[in-house]
């Protein structure tokens, strides 16, 4: 089984970013060509540049479309979301003790906290 992908490592391979699957991350081509860039719309999971995911329009400021790209964080180092966009903070991606791989403890999403 091939391990798991990191978000916030973005290890993939070159024009491939790591975007959310149902159950973990994985590396699909971005999608979104000169579009995808920081708080820009998004309709589907790889439209958002490397480092950055569809993020449902309530939980990303000024985001009138059915989706807008924010970025991914590590809950356990510094929490700098709101230096990329003011009014986020870092919230982790999965509760704690439910991640489906212990890689992803830490993970988390830039997003308006809820």
């Amino acid at each position: 089984m091939p391990s798991p992908f990191d978000p916030r490592l973005q290890d993939c391979g070159d024009g491939d970013g790591c975007y959310p699957t149902p159950n973990s991350f994985g590396c699909a081509p971005d999608g979104g060509g000169d579009m995808g860039g920081l708080g820009e719309p998004c309709e589907f999971i790889n439209v958002c540049d490397p480092g950055l995911f569809c993020a449902n329009p309530e939980v990303v400021p000024a985001c009138n479309d059915a989706g807008c790209c924010a970025p991914y964080c590590d809950v356990s180092a510094t929490d700098d979301c709101d230096a990329v966009l003011p009014g986020i903070a870092c919230v982790p991606w999965y509760e704690e003790g439910q991640e489906p791989n212990s890689c992803f403890r830490g993970v988390g999403a830039c997003v308006l906290p809820g």
